[in-house]
């Protein structure tokens, strides 16, 4: 869907205000659109995309776009005479210059890239593996929302900060940062920032140089190109084409990351989900896939084999989506095998699978740890989903038979 040149915001989840957040519009996904060029009459108030002041529970944009609107790109925005909003997840979106239309037009908006809050009410936002870049104003900010989370993001030479933490005085501060990157190309205003969200994984730039928090730099020979992308295209299915602003030349200095973000050489499978090829979170599986891909004589159930053998292994708590390779079997499947890191060290990998396998008898390497859960891909609902309560262990002759 494109939505553009409406009257005000291109595309907004709300409801009632009169009503309870229950019945609140819920569980909306907003897949692959694009809105640009809104705007209403007074010029200050169009977004691109908003849910905000009477939005509930379980909204998700993904694979958007929102650049050239009036106000913001993303609104997230909530007050406190309707009481807090329902947390809104943003995955694998971009959003940029917002507060100037197509044609040149300065609005007398905010022309912020994502705002992810307001009035001081503290709600889990989610901005993850995303893109803001010359935005009029703030890149990515809360808006005095104390809770935003914001994970593999970049924030690239907005006219004000590119991170805008801001929050009210006495609030108590539960931000999550994780492997964000602020950089410019030119001198410009610093982030704003607290220090609680400083850290070796996130670099935020001081008007100048992008540091993290030991001190180490980043400059513009780590990305392949630091050329800002006059447009942003989509592949035939509708899926975004990733430029290589902001890609990283080889390996990122970021570690345990999350899935897709941007800055870590953005690639998508055959399932539309977006994954992560960074390669320092799963060397050895690398590796060992290459030698499955290579092999001709290797049909789809023995790399399944090989593959689930590898998820014998205790993932834990804060488990993240890592390396993502297709391989193509010698029977014309393909699967998506999908690294699996855990404080930056390999836990194990998902299987992702064209077509059903039939049951199938792993031998389970005992040597990694007990099997914990297994994931497989299901194509109708376009998500992973726990299958560990169907898969038999037989802990006797250190087996695991698969369900179909």
């Amino acid at each position: 869907v494109k939505t553009y040149k409406n009257g005000d915001s291109g595309l907004q989840i709300s409801g009632d205000i009169n009503d309870k957040i229950a019945n609140w519009p819920n569980n909306n996904l907003i897949l692959n659109c694009e809105s640009y060029d809104n705007m209403d009459a007074a010029m200050n108030n169009a977004d691109g995309f908003a849910a905000k002041i009477s939005c509930g529970y379980g909204n998700v944009f993904r694979g958007c776009v929102s650049h050239n609107n009036c106000d913001d790109g993303w609104d997230l925005y909530s007050k406190l005479e309707n009481g807090k909003i329902g947390a809104v997840t943003i995955e694998n979106c971009i959003a940029y210059g917002n507060g100037t239309l197509t044609d040149g037009t300065v609005t007398k908006g905010d022309g912020n890239g994502f705002k992810l809050g307001g009035e001081g009410i503290a709600i889990k936002h989610t901005l993850k593996n995303s893109l803001s870049f010359n935005n009029n104003a703030v890149g990515i900010t809360g808006n005095s929302n104390p809770a935003a989370v914001v994970e593999n993001s970049t924030s690239v030479d907005n006219k004000h900060a590119n991170y805008g933490l801001d929050y009210y005085t006495g609030a108590v501060l539960d931000y999550d940062l994780k492997n964000d990157i602020s950089f410019r190309t030119v001198a410009g205003e610093q982030d704003n920032i607290p220090d609680m969200v400083l850290s070796d994984n996130n670099y935020f730039c001081d008007g100048v140089k992008s540091i993290n928090k030991g001190g180490t730099e980043i400059t513009k020979d780590y990305f392949k190109s630091v050329e800002m992308p006059k447009a942003i295209y989509r592949d035939d299915t509708g899926k975004i084409v990733w430029p290589n602003y902001m890609d990283p030349v080889n390996e990122p200095v970021i570690s345990n990351n999350s899935s897709g973000g941007h800055h870590h050489n953005h690639v998508t499978n055959d399932y539309g989900t977006a994954v992560n090829s960074k390669t320092d979170i799963a060397k050895t599986t690398e590796a060992d896939l290459t030698v499955g891909q290579s092999s001709s004589a290797l049909a789809n159930k023995e790399i399944e084999k090989q593959v689930i053998s590898k998820l014998s292994s205790i993932l834990g708590e804060g488990t993240q989506v890592g390396t993502s390779k297709e391989v193509q079997t010698s029977d014309g499947n393909k699967l998506s095998l999908t690294a699996l890191a855990n404080n930056g060290k390999n836990t194990g990998l998902v299987i992702a699978v064209e077509k059903s396998s039939p049951l199938e008898t792993i031998k389970l390497d005992t040597a990694i740890g007990e099997v914990a859960e297994v994931y497989k891909f299901v194509p109708q609902l376009n998500k992973y989903v726990k299958v560990t309560d169907k898969v038999k262990i037989d802990k006797v002759n250190n087996t695991m038979t698969l369900p179909t």
